[in-house]
């Protein structure tokens, strides 16, 4: 969601969520509040969570709002090895399809 210098002088806030969807009651919420001060964001996904709850995710693209890949399960790359966490960016790139 690139934001365009030469058409605003305005200061702008660029607005992410990460670890997305995961509750249908805060997400509903949430945009909510994004649609009544017609903000949009980059909503930053999980791919096992996209994959229990697609109908969440096609929420947050109806609504004009950017999709970020965060990954599949968001593991603590500090704490994998070099195999692990390659092979959790193969799979997250396998699953974007």
């Amino acid at each position: 969601m690139p934001i365009d210098t030469t058409a605003t002088n305005n200061t702008v806030v660029l607005l992410t969520f990460d670890d997305a969807p995961r509750s249908k009651e805060v997400l509903e919420s949430l945009l909510k509040t994004l649609d009544e001060h017609e903000a949009k964001a980059i909503f930053f996904v999980n791919g096992y969570l996209v994959q229990r709850n697609p109908d969440l995710l096609k929420l947050i693209v109806d609504r004009g709002h950017a999709i970020g890949n965060h990954c599949w399960d968001h593991i603590d790359l500090k704490k994998s090895g070099q195999e692990e966490a390659g092979a959790a960016g193969r799979r997250c790139t396998k699953d974007r399809a």
